[in-house]
C-alpha cells in the first residue's frame, strides 16, 4: 500500500536544474517571462488610458508597471541560472518572481477595485484579493519551511529528499506550497482575459529622424537611382 511519504516531490526549480532538461527549463521561463511582461504592459496602458484624469491612480499604476517587469526578469533569472550552477542569482530571481510579483498582485487588486465598475467588475475584484491573499499565504510557507527543512536535512543530495533524510514534512509542504503559488500567479494573469477583449493592440509606430546629412544623402542616393535607371533605359 503505497503512502504520501513513498512519493519524493521536488521544487519547481529541481525539474530544470541538469541537462538537457534545464535547457527546455530555461526556453519555457524565458517565453514565460516575455509573456508577462507583455501582459503586464497591456495592463499598464490599459489602465493609463482610462484613467487620465485621476493622478493617484496613474502614479500607482506606473509602479505597478515596475514591479510586473522587475517580477518577469525573476521569471527569466530563475530558467537561467539554475540552482546548481549560481545559486545566489536563482534565488534573487525567485524572490522577484514571488516575492515582487505577489506585490504586483496586491497592487492590480486595488487598482481594480479603484476602476470598478467601470473597467473591472466586482467579482473580478474580489477573485484577484483572493488570489493576492493564497499567493502571499503560500510565499511565506514556501520559504519559511524550506528554510527550516534544511536544517533538519542530513541525506546526500536536497533535490533528491527522500523521507529518510530528515525535516521531510516540511520539505513536503513547502514544495507543494511552491506549486500551487505558480498556480495561482499564472491564474491572477487569466483574470485579465475579460478585460483584454475590449483592447487592440497594433504595431508599434516606426519614427524615422532625418538628420540634414541624411535628407543630402538621400536626395544624392535618389539622383544617383535615376541616372542609373536612365543610363539602363537609354542602352
Amino acid at each position: 500500500m503505497l503512502s504520501i511519504s513513498s512519493f519524493r516531490v521536488c521544487f519547481l526549480s529541481d525539474t530544470g536544474a541538469i541537462p538537457p532538461e534545464s535547457c527546455i527549463f530555461a526556453q519555457l521561463l524565458n517565453l514565460t517571462a516575455v509573456v508577462v511582461g507583455a501582459t503586464v504592459y497591456v495592463r499598464y496602458r490599459h489602465v493609463r488610458e482610462t484613467c487620465m484624469d485621476r493622478p493617484k491612480i496613474l502614479i500607482a499604476n506606473k509602479v505597478s508597471l515596475v514591479l510586473g517587469l522587475l517580477a518577469a526578469l525573476g521569471v527569466s533569472m530563475v530558467g537561467n541560472f539554475q540552482e546548481t550552477n549560481v545559486l545566489v542569482v536563482h534565488l534573487i530571481g525567485a524572490i522577484l518572481a514571488f516575492g515582487i510579483g505577489t506585490v504586483y498582485c496586491w497592487l492590480t487588486s486595488a487598482l481594480s477595485y479603484k476602476m470598478c465598475p467601470s473597467v473591472s467588475s466586482r467579482l473580478t475584484c474580489h477573485i484577484r484579493v483572493l488570489i493576492s491573499s493564497f499567493t502571499s499565504v503560500a510565499f511565506i510557507i514556501t520559504f519559511t519551511l524550506d528554510g527550516i527543512a534544511k536544517r533538519y536535512f542530513h541525506g546526500n543530495d536536497p533535490r533528491k529528499w527522500y523521507p529518510s533524510d530528515g525535516g521531510w514534512s516540511e520539505h513536503l509542504v513547502s514544495t507543494v506550497s511552491e506549486w500551487l503559488m505558480a498556480i495561482a500567479m499564472l491564474m491572477f494573469f487569466l483574470t485579465f482575459v475579460g478585460e483584454f477583449k475590449s483592447i487592440h493592440v497594433g504595431e508599434p509606430p516606426l519614427v524615422i529622424i532625418v538628420s540634414e546629412s541624411t535628407s543630402t544623402n538621400s536626395h544624392d542616393s535618389a539622383a544617383s537611382y535615376g541616372a542609373c535607371r536612365r543610363t539602363s533605359v537609354t542602352a
